[in-house]
């Protein structure tokens, strides 16, 4: 009886020291701009695959859990024209863990865009070349028969932005 109880707790050591070393070496993994950009490409492919469009983003960096940097960000619209690029975009915040974890609205404390590009236009039914992007995520506040789309106010976001460069 001794003996089987020292094997079970043996066993539950090595497994508990085994899922350590796991989630040690996922994070890790993560920490890497390799692995970030791989799993970049996966999300721009089912990004492209969403919203039926040419979505690219070059490059990304992410420090766990308060940095994220996006370079060569491209969106294209439906006629494949240039909808949004961004050149660099630069996130900083110092609460995006502990908000999620509490349930709160994250806040992000500093945005850097540089070299940015919006092509916003209607066409003739007055529809504007970006509302595929709100069909495409199920948002409920926006069709394609609707005539003006700009019913969401500043308020609807879930998110606290204090400061945009």
């Amino acid at each position: 009886m001794h003996i089987r109880l020292k094997r079970i707790i043996k066993i539950a050591g090595i497994t508990i020291l085994s899922i350590l070393l796991l989630m040690v070496i996922a994070v890790w993994a993560l920490s890497t701009e390799r692995c970030q950009n791989y799993i970049t490409r996966k999300v721009t492919v089912y990004l492209e695959k969403k919203l039926q469009t040419h979505v690219e983003i070059r490059h990304v960096r992410f420090a766990f859990f308060n940095h994220l940097n996006l370079e060569g960000v491209l969106i294209n619209d439906k006629q494949q024209d240039t909808l949004a690029y961004v050149g660099t975009l630069q996130l900083r915040s110092s609460e995006l863990l502990s908000n999620y974890w509490n349930n709160t609205p994250p806040i992000i404390k500093n945005v850097n865009i540089t070299d940015a590009y919006i092509h916003l236009t209607r066409n003739q039914d007055s529809i504007w070349n970006s509302n595929f992007l709100s069909e495409s995520f199920g948002s409920s506040s926006s069709s394609s028969t609707t005539k003006d789309t700009t019913k969401d106010s500043p308020s609807d976001l879930p998110v606290s932005l204090q400061n945009l460069c």
